[in-house]
């Protein structure tokens, strides 16, 4: 089997770019053998595929990730909490798959570069935290189509760099808080 369109440049970045490849399932163990291999690995992108399955516990070892893109590949269950490790990360997109359960939100704790989180169309429950605000770089908050409730947290005020905001088509309940109004 043949992958197509793979980017990797090993010199400035280290990239990986899998995304419209549709590998066989077979090969997806393969893939996870591959990249626990990539301990400099800053740009992972596996959109668009049909890996399925669980997003594998090894992408929390790649302690250089900055970009996590696994949008539109068939994965399923629950998030993994590997995301402590990934102290670099700047932008995770994992939308549009079939992702359920609780956003790990204390696993981000040393994700201070974190500037975009989009994980719309997925099965996600739970609330967003009250110490929102914490994600100080946020730019990009997107959750549209999951099944969070309670309601949504007056620290999201707090996100002053916050650019695009998608809470659409959740359970939120009660009154928007007015903090929202602190946002440019």
């Amino acid at each position: 089997y043949k992958i197509a369109n793979p980017t990797f440049i090993h010199n400035n970045r280290s990239i990986l770019r899998l995304s419209r490849s549709r590998p066989a399932p077979a090969l997806f163990e393969g893939f996870i053998a591959f990249i626990a291999n990539l301990p400099l690995l800053e740009i992972l992108d596996v959109s668009f595929n049909t890996f399925g399955g669980t997003i594998p516990g090894v992408i929390g070892d790649l302690d250089r990730l900055e970009w996590l893109v696994f949008s539109n590949s068939d994965f399923q269950g629950l998030l993994p909490t590997i995301f402590s490790n990934l102290r670099s990360l700047r932008f995770l997109a994992s939308g549009s798959n079939f992702l359920r359960g609780t956003f790990p939100w204390a696993s981000f704790i040393h994700a201070n570069q974190l500037i975009q989180i989009s994980m719309s169309g997925n099965i996600l429950n739970g609330e967003l935290p009250l110490d929102l605000n914490r994600f100080s770089n946020l730019e990009v908050l997107d959750f549209k189509r999951n099944q969070l409730q309670g309601s949504i947290p007056n620290s999201i005020g707090g996100l002053g760099k916050l650019k695009y905001l998608q809470l659409s088509l959740n359970r939120f309940t009660g009154k928007l808080p007015a903090s929202l109004g602190l946002l440019t």
